[in-house]
């Protein structure tokens, strides 16, 4: 595969009362405060950005990136105070993979840590993701509607069948969603 993206990518993901839906000075806010810990970050929707995880090796590895990157984005996360209203700082976590869809889902199982880290070590990215559920890969909703109605749960059930089996019954979509499920995935610095 060739990779126009870093080996190692970190994903952010902040979540305020439930929802991900900052308004856009919130989430170049947070944007720029992660470039204290990384000099490339990307806004890939509200709520959910990438870092490039590369030169950490000299500076304390990647867990010291994952916590330069929550320290940095509890500082960029400012409570919400539109229309009067105050609502509570966002609940952030911070995950380091191979691949986007890892990292992301890091992030999001990262918000339920003590820490707020997961670091996906990189031989364990296809054990990783296998074990998750499919609605971690970014899919259409009727897509993922059709896999929960033929009883696919987890990306490993994906994976299971073969991509030529996929595409012949979904199309592009299908290949898309094997390759993902696969860990092939090179959206690092593109929006879902």
């Amino acid at each position: 595969m060739n990779r126009a993206f870093p080996a190692r990518v970190a994903s952010i993901r902040a979540v305020r009362d439930g929802r991900s839906d900052d308004s856009p000075d919130e989430t170049v806010r947070m944007a720029t405060a992660l470039l204290a810990a990384s000099p490339r970050v990307a806004i890939v929707k509200p709520g959910l950005w990438r870092a490039d995880a590369r030169g950490w090796e000299r500076r304390g590895g990647e867990m010291a990136l994952a916590h330069a990157l929550r320290i940095a984005a509890a500082g960029g996360a400012l409570p919400d105070h539109t229309a009067g209203a105050e609502s509570a700082a966002p609940d952030i976590g911070i995950g380091v993979a191979d691949v986007p869809v890892a990292s992301d889902a890091a992030a999001e199982i990262a918000r339920r840590r003590p820490d707020r880290v997961l670091v996906v070590p990189a031989a364990d990215t296809h054990r990783f993701l296998a074990a998750l559920p499919l609605s971690v890969l970014p899919l259409s909703e009727s897509l993922h509607e059709t896999f929960r109605a033929l009883g696919l749960r987890k990306v490993r059930d994906l994976v299971a069948h073969s991509r030529e089996e996929l595409e012949a019954r979904f199309g592009p979509e299908g290949i898309r969603a094997h390759r993902l499920a696969c860990g092939e995935d090179d959206r690092a610095f593109r929006a879902l």
